[in-house]
């Protein structure tokens, strides 16, 4: 039915249908915008050190899967956490690549690539910190829209002096 061109033979029924068929579609983009909004609002809120802001990501039992770092739990307790992590870096950019959804309902999951990089003195910008890696989420729809329940970040390369600051 996602091919089918309305037309003047069709039935009340299938009319209902196809337009049931292109609302469920059209509610589906719009979950997909949103979550790559979310994304987009964790990472320039990260960089701009807005942690009332990034924080705001999250449901309140999120859980944050760091690797080798830790698995952190509550969205106060992930704040502690990332806003030590990232104190001595000046100006840090987050960016992420191949944002990739999946709805069921109110739920969702997401994939993506991480590059992060963190700058300690903005005169040496040829010295920054790099990290990247997939990340891996799990989405709720609430009351505020669509938030983070779920984080995992899986550290696969890094460039540069890592320090007892990164996680």
């Amino acid at each position: 039915m996602a091919g089918t061109i309305v037309t003047e033979d069709m039935t009340v029924v299938e009319l209902a249908q196809r337009l049931a068929e292109v609302l469920r579609r059209l509610q589906v983009l719009e979950d997909k915008e949103a979550l790559g909004s979310l994304m987009n609002r964790y990472c320039r809120t990260s960089d701009a050190k807005d942690w009332d802001g990034w924080m705001r990501c999250f449901v309140e039992d999120a859980e944050f899967d760091f690797g080798p770092f830790g698995t952190h739990h509550g969205r106060e307790k992930i704040r502690e956490v990332c806003e030590a992590a990232e104190a001595s870096y000046v100006d840090m950019q987050h960016s992420m690549t191949n944002m990739q959804f999946e709805i069921a309902a109110d739920s969702a999951t997401g994939t993506a690539y991480l590059w992060f990089a963190g700058i300690p003195d903005p005169s040496k910008p040829g010295e920054h910190f790099d990290i990247g890696g997939p990340y891996r989420w799990e989405f709720r729809r609430t009351d505020e829209g669509w938030l983070l329940s779920k984080m995992q970040l899986r550290m696969v390369w890094t460039r540069g002096n890592e320090d007892a600051s990164v996680f």
